[in-house]
């Protein structure tokens, strides 16, 4: 059903959502907000206020992560290593370790210490 005399029904606003997956319902309060109900892998949500409507709006950001010993990994995961890429916003990831440093089973680069029977390591 229309409304009467003709005229067309209210529709739903329709939200926006880059790198992720646009709000519906009752979640999109305004048409052309960007609400995003979920992020895409190697993104995180922040939150802000939509600087026409004074609305909450919430954008999927690219994850940073940092690599005290070597290169920080990928945001987006890259092809033969899928653990090397930055899951978590401002996590310690690492793809490739500095001279002297290796992964570990975290993908955190550590010191390596090496052990001699006979000797110095």
């Amino acid at each position: 059903g229309g409304a009467p005399g003709g005229t067309s029904a209210c529709q739903a606003n329709l939200c926006t959502c880059t790198n992720g997956v646009a709000a519906s319902g009752d979640l999109c309060l305004d048409n052309n907000l960007e609400v995003c109900a979920s992020c895409a892998h190697g993104y995180h949500s922040t939150f802000d206020n939509d600087l026409n409507t004074g609305r909450l709006i919430v954008k999927c950001e690219v994850n940073v992560c940092f690599c005290s010993h070597g290169t920080p990994g990928d945001t987006i995961p890259p092809d033969g290593h899928p653990n090397r890429y930055c899951h978590t916003h401002g996590e310690e990831v690492c793809k490739v370790c500095a001279s002297g440093y290796g992964l570990n089973s975290k993908n955190v680069c550590e010191w390596k210490q090496c052990t001699c029977s006979n000797g110095v390591g």
